[in-house]
């Protein structure tokens, strides 16, 4: 039998794997107060504002501003 990654396949199952859609993906951010104003801010303004549902921010400092925006 042909084996990929250690597991068997079939002879008649299909070599691709499902497409991944953003819904599949979940992104968390780990970061510190101190972090806010500077790191944080640029990825708020750049790729997390197109992922904001899928995207999950850890920190150590509450944040106004932060809260506000709605994350």
């Amino acid at each position: 039998p042909d084996v990929r990654r250690g597991q068997p396949v079939s002879e008649g199952a299909p070599a691709t794997q499902p497409r991944l859609k953003l819904e599949d993906i979940y992104i968390a951010v780990k970061t510190t107060g101190r972090f806010h104003r500077t790191r944080l801010a640029t990825l708020l303004e750049t790729w997390i504002s197109r992922t904001k549902t899928h995207t999950f921010i850890f920190t150590d400092a509450e944040d106004e501003d932060l809260s506000s925006e709605g994350y």
